[in-house]
């Protein structure tokens, strides 16, 4: 079980208890709503779904090609989930609260 404190995951038990990522069926496409401004929680979260087989859609990294709109429709589709990160940078900048709030 875990938390957030301070922009920080924090765990009750430790890593070494988790099962191993072989353990562990892969999950695909998960998309991320967050703002650009939160680049160091985005890159904890990265890490951790990479470590149990997690494949993340944070669409900083996967905006080339189609127009953003319908690129960020057609990730939101295929995902199995959606996971929001509504921090400060989202819910005090009314451009990035609008686009989050558009993606959910």
């Amino acid at each position: 079980m875990g938390g957030v404190q301070g922009g920080r995951i924090a765990y009750m038990q430790s890593k070494d208890s988790w099962p191993s990522p072989a353990d562990i069926p892969t999950i695909v496409d998960i998309f991320v709503s967050h703002s650009s401004a939160d680049t160091e929680l985005v890159g904890i979260i990265e890490e951790a779904f990479s470590e149990v087989g997690v494949n993340g859609y944070f669409s900083e990294f996967k905006m080339e090609g189609k127009a953003v709109p319908d690129k960020l429709r057609d990730a939101i589709r295929s995902s199995q989930a959606v996971v929001v990160l509504w921090t400060a940078n989202v819910s005090d900048v009314p451009r990035t609260r609008d686009v989050v709030n558009a993606e959910i």
